[in-house]
């Protein structure tokens, strides 16, 4: 004998098994991943898709623009795809849920901030309510990038925000019904902001 131990030939057909096992397993979540098996799922089947608009930012202004859609009367998801097509980038855009009276505003900007407050509108003077104020969130995509702004709204509240699919954690507030429009502001020079799709998912999954 040389005093060396010889490993089992079944030893080595075990970890060989095993091995391909793992790499079975390993192929199998990355085509799962690719297929978005795992992604997040809207409350519900989508009920409104359109393409929207190109709109232009003055200096100092920052208008809403209200869509002739209305909010479900059920539970339901909001998703908005949006991005700087032109001029000033130190903007910010974003998705408006309520009315000319009270309006709850999520905003990204393309240098990598985002915010969410509700606005108030009473005897000619409003008031803003800070639930998150601009701050850094790295998942935003900058430049002409395009952001996602995704609302889910249950029970009269909002429970979830994702930006570009990316959960933001926060307490979640009541929603004002009715309407939904588009927000949009320069700190700068003027800007154009291509408001690209809006889709509305409500009913049964």
């Amino acid at each position: 004998m040389n005093g060396e131990s010889k490993i089992p030939k079944n030893l080595w057909k075990g970890l060989a098994i095993v091995l391909a096992l793992m790499l079975l397993i390993a192929a199998l979540l990355t085509t799962l991943v690719a297929l978005g098996v795992f992604d997040p799922r809207p409350l519900g089947p989508v009920t409104v898709r359109r393409s929207l608009e190109r709109i232009g930012v003055d200096q100092d202004s920052k208008p809403i623009h209200w869509l002739e859609e209305q909010q479900p009367g059920e539970d339901y998801s909001i998703r908005l795809a949006a991005r700087l097509a032109g001029g000033e980038s130190d903007i910010g855009y974003g998705l408006v849920l309520g009315t000319s009276k009270e309006a709850l505003i999520l905003a990204v900007s393309p240098l990598g901030y985002l915010t969410f407050w509700k606005q108030t509108e009473r005897n000619g003077t409003t008031t803003e309510e800070l639930y998150i104020p601009w701050l850094t969130w790295p998942h935003i995509h900058g430049g002409t990038g395009q952001n996602e702004i995704w609302l889910d709204v249950q029970q009269g509240q909002v429970t979830s925000i994702r930006v570009n699919q990316e959960l933001l954690k926060f307490k979640s507030v009541p929603a004002p019904d009715e309407g939904i429009g588009l927000w949009s502001e320069t700190f700068g020079s003027p800007a154009e902001i291509s408001f690209d799709t809006l889709e509305i998912f409500s009913g049964s999954q």
